[in-house]
């Protein structure tokens, strides 16, 4: 079975490196800074997110799991073990309390879950892309953060309003990037995504940063362009904000 048919049908949308990057970037703007942060992303497919954070936070201790065995290979070709990466072949949805993965644990919980059907099933009657949002919210820690790329549907759709809820009695948002259709063209799909970015337990402020892709932003130079401008704005958004509300300590 070719890779892509196999992506799909798991519903994976392996997200492009540039995407990885503007997320660990955006969240140190917005105020997101731990010494020897606990970070995972219990869905991690190739291990952009994981490479990233080992990249950019040397002091991290960063898991990330997957239920797909075939990805151990890529896993092995990127190094990413030796970049203290630690990997398991685990269902991201599945607490592993002997490798430290259980609710509560982790300072940032980021990635880009799978979402669609796929050989994946609904779980407890919702979607996988709900189930494992839920899921990022579970895993952060009390005043931790949430990186997580989701379909605007979960964001809008009067369908997903008690996921919402629930999400709202749980985190603040701090921020919306919606992402332009043609992120995941490579994987086959033109879904219409965006980057939440939100603090588990944290105060509702009123300081929601929103942006909204204009225009299908082609190819890698386009995606880099636009992210690179939303990045400027988030530098803006922060500067703006009274009392260092944003600031690292």
């Amino acid at each position: 079975m070719g890779s892509k048919a196999r992506r799909r049908e798991l519903a994976q949308y392996f997200t492009p490196q540039v995407v990885a990057r503007f997320a660990f970037d955006a969240l140190q703007e917005l105020g997101f800074w731990t010494p020897r942060p606990r970070v995972i992303d219990p869905a991690c497919g190739e291990g952009v997110f994981v490479a990233e954070a080992a990249r950019q936070l040397p002091e991290a201790h960063v898991w990330g799991c997957d239920v797909d065995r075939s990805l151990l290979e890529r896993w092995r070709q990127a190094d990413l073990e030796r970049q203290g990466v630690r990997l398991l072949i685990q269902d991201g949805l599945a607490d592993a309390p002997e490798a430290g993965i259980e609710p509560g644990a982790f300072d940032l919980v980021i990635g880009n879950p799978p979402y669609g059907l796929g050989l994946r099933r609904p779980v407890k009657g919702e979607s996988i892309e709900s189930a494992f949002v839920r899921r990022f919210a579970d895993l952060a820690r009390k005043g931790g953060w949430l990186a997580v790329v989701v379909p605007e549907g979960i964001l809008a759709n009067e369908r997903s309003r008690p996921l919402r809820e629930w999400l709202l009695d749980r985190v603040a948002p701090r921020g919306v990037v919606s992402l332009p259709e043609t992120t995941f063209a490579a994987a086959g799909t033109r879904a219409r995504t965006a980057l939440l970015f939100a603090q588990k337990g944290g105060e509702p402020n009123g300081e929601v940063l929103m942006a909204a892709s204009l225009g299908n932003c082609r190819g890698k130079s386009g995606l880099s362009r636009y992210l690179a401008r939303v990045l400027a704005n988030i530098r803006e958004h922060v500067r703006r904000v009274p009392s260092g509300r944003h600031r690292r300590p």
